[in-house]
């Protein structure tokens, strides 16, 4: 009776009367949802750097494990694709090379080794999810922080952190994080998945509700950049509609006048006039926050070592430059990186590895630039061009382009591979997509 089949003519309530008749497991639908829980784990984990939730060796195993297992799953994709491979591989692997030149060989080895691991799994992650899917799992894992940094507060579901950590002295507020700029960044990268989901599904008002709750968390943050940030990215879904009516002269006006928007506002929250613009390109201004300082010791660095650089990560760990390092810490506590990728990438790599790090966002751009007006702009497109945009602008103030264990290099990585794989499907398999929800 194994292979007993209903006769055609044979009615649903007869099939009942037929105990041996099971339906089969649908493996690769069993499969995918492990892999999106899977990259949810991967956001949480890298967005909060591994030591934010004092995670276990088991919880740390997890993610290894799980990552060489999908790396492993994916290969045949990614190595049939040669010049993807090299486009996202190329920085990580001159890292690693560069301990054959570097001033402290085995750091550079280490960290590298690490940097390949976390780019080969985002890699991976964007072969394995169609656009839709990833940009719901980013909106998972990150909106699901923003919950837990406010629920904290009273359930303490982090406990190793305090309550005066998050308040400190009721001056910001930092959710489960160390600092506000790091749930600032956590709060954008939300509110660019909420906008997405804003254009994508339907009813659309719980999802414009989620975008608009960032704005209350943000200001208790005080983070001055993620505010700015957020604002330009509540432009996001009106950008989308403009870039859809294909009206040109429309689209140029209104760009100009938000940008001018945005300006006058960044002089106004940061205090500035145009003479202390001229004064901070001079080096005289304002130092942010030591950071100007912290940058000066960079530049005189890289100018020494300008094609090669010293290392990956090579800087902080070198008796040569103690007395550089000792200055740093003078001014700043939270070293020991620049607090701008572009210069972490000249000073550990010159200017070869920093041309090799600018390879993924501007591959990014060039990908989905062209296909943002009309009608083969979609969600994802708009979405993509703005997290781009955010990392591009955040890493002129932190290290958030590419650092092993971090969640922006991951999506944009992610991103980059999804939009190149799943963009070369038939249209037929398009059409099938979109009337799932799935398109990209």
């Amino acid at each position: 009776m194994a292979g007993t089949t209903i006769h055609p003519k044979q009615t649903a309530a007869d099939s009942a009367n037929y105990p041996d008749k099971r339906e089969s497991i649908n493996w690769p639908a069993v499969v995918e949802k492990f892999i999106f829980a899977y990259v949810v784990l991967v956001f949480v984990a890298f967005t909060s750097a591994f030591a934010m939730f004092e995670l276990t060796a088991t919880s740390t195993a997890i993610v290894y494990l799980g990552g060489v297992l999908l790396i492993g799953f994916k290969a045949p994709v990614l190595f049939s694709r040669p010049l993807i491979l090299a486009i996202v591989m190329l920085y990580p692997v001159y890292a690693f090379t560069s301990a054959f030149w570097g001033v402290s060989p085995e750091v550079s080895i280490s960290h590298s080794v690490q940097l390949i691991f976390t780019v080969l799994l985002a890699a991976s992650i964007g072969s394995a999810l169609r656009p839709h899917q990833l940009m719901l799992a980013m909106s998972v894992a990150f909106g699901g922080l923003v919950v837990i940094s406010v629920a904290n507060l009273w359930l303490q579901i982090v406990p190793a952190f305090q309550q005066e950590v998050y308040l400190q002295g009721n001056e910001y507020f930092t959710g489960i994080y160390t600092h506000k700029n790091k749930l600032g960044g956590v709060l954008c990268m939300a509110s660019i998945c909420f906008s997405y989901l804003v254009l994508k599904s339907t009813p659309r008002w719980p999802f414009v509700i989620l975008l608009l709750s960032v704005l209350p968390i943000l200001l208790f943050a005080r983070s001055t950049t993620s505010l700015v940030l957020y604002v330009c990215i509540l432009s996001m879904p009106f950008v989308y509609l403009l870039c859809r009516q294909q009206n040109l002269r429309l689209i140029v006006g209104i760009s100009l006048i938000c940008v001018g928007v945005f300006l006058v506002m960044l002089l106004e929250i940061f205090e500035l006039s145009l003479i202390d613009i001229g004064l901070e390109l001079a080096g005289k201004g304002r130092d942010l926050n030591g950071r100007t300082s912290l940058w000066a010791i960079a530049l005189a660095t890289f100018s020494e070592y300008p094609w090669l650089g010293v290392g990956y990560q090579s800087f902080w760990t070198s008796e040569q430059f103690s007395t550089e390092v000792n200055a740093v810490y003078g001014f700043l506590d939270d070293a020991p990186h620049f607090h701008n990728a572009w210069l972490e990438a000249l000073v550990g790599l010159g200017l070869l590895g920093t041309v090799a790090m600018a390879l993924v966002p501007a591959a990014l751009f060039c990908v989905l630039l062209p296909r943002l007006f009309g009608e083969h702009g979609s969600p994802f497109v708009i979405a993509g061009i703005y997290f781009a945009g955010f990392v591009l602008v955040r890493s002129n103030l932190e290290v958030s382009l590419y650092y092993q264990h971090q969640s922006e290099g991951v999506a944009l990585t992610s991103l980059l591979v999804s939009a190149l794989i799943h963009s070369n499907r038939t249209r037929n398999a398009k059409r099938i997509d979109e009337s799932n929800g799935t398109n990209f």
